[in-house]
């Protein structure tokens, strides 16, 4: 598994930021949350992380309770993920609201931290977690005084300088027992807006082509073993039913084997199954 490659990366060098945030990320998908084992992993990291940098205790923000808050949003994705606008229009849309748009892009994180201090971020929302080119380094150094967490990663990140994590009952259900350092905000954990360039609504294909289709464009690490296990019984009871993947090592042919063949061995014929790589365009990958 990857994180058993992740955790022999950590041996030989524990503070390999790339292996342990990876490990972090890749346990999400295999652990069902029945024990503190994923919560200690991210405590472990969080307390490790945590020594690399100092925290601010004091924060020069306004104490009038009459003023608007000064809300800052940090990610390296505001351009094409499915639902976000490309990064022009989307800073174009900011500005003209008469808000402030920095490009953070390579700075290091505790020369961000003093940007967001000169800014006067009273609250300051991260929308990465463990996932690509985070900026938890830069929450780390707590630059303003109440800190959250939201869309990007779906468990904890570790970190004690992080207040809250915005979730909704379906993301994170009031029952769980799962440990977080944060406090669940729950409020919505996605708002989703179509994309203009999804197209207009058509009628469902089963009505011309005689046979259900049944899809998934997810990350190849989220599809494990037991979810391949329940397509395939689904896939069998529903007679002529097809299956349609995309994701990126779908461009291999090894991985495309690989996957064929564990449904196969499951009971479903490789002939059911299309499965395509990473499209480029995303009016093409809205499309397919």
């Amino acid at each position: 598994m990857a994180s058993d490659a992740y955790e022999q990366c950590l041996n030989i060098d524990p503070d390999s930021r790339n292996a342990g945030q990876n490990r972090l990320l890749a346990m999400n998908y295999i652990d069902k949350g029945h024990d503190d084992k994923l919560f200690e992993a991210h405590r472990d990291w969080g307390r490790r992380f945590m020594t690399l940098f100092s925290q601010y205790t004091s924060w020069d923000t306004l104490k009038d309770p009459e003023r608007p808050l000064v809300i800052g949003y940090v990610s390296p994705d505001y351009f094409t993920h499915s639902a976000d606008a490309k990064t022009n229009r989307f800073r174009d849309k900011v500005l003209k609201k008469g808000g402030v748009w920095r490009d953070i892009y390579g700075i290091d994180e505790k020369k961000v931290a003093s940007m967001v201090r000169e800014d006067k971020i009273e609250i300051l929302v991260e929308l990465t977690g463990h996932t690509a080119n985070n900026k938890l380094g830069m929450m780390a150094c707590r630059p303003a005084p109440v800190q959250v967490t939201w869309i990007g990663y779906p468990n904890t990140t570790g970190l004690p300088t992080i207040d809250y994590r915005i979730s909704d009952s379906l993301a994170d259900q009031p029952d769980t027992k799962q440990n977080q350092f944060e406090v669940i905000d729950i409020f919505s954990f996605l708002c989703y807006t179509p994309s203009p360039e999804a197209g207009p609504i058509c009628p469902t294909p089963a009505l011309s082509n005689g046979f259900v289709t049944f899809g998934s464009f997810n990350n190849l690490a989220k599809i494990t073993p037991e979810v391949l296990r329940v397509w395939a019984k689904i896939l069998c009871a529903v007679p002529n039913s097809r299956l349609v993947g995309k994701c990126k090592p779908f461009c291999c042919n090894s991985g495309r084997q690989r996957f064929l063949t564990t449904l196969e061995q499951l009971g479903l014929e490789s002939q059911r199954v299309d499965l395509l790589p990473l499209i480029l365009l995303n009016q093409d990958h809205m499309q397919a």
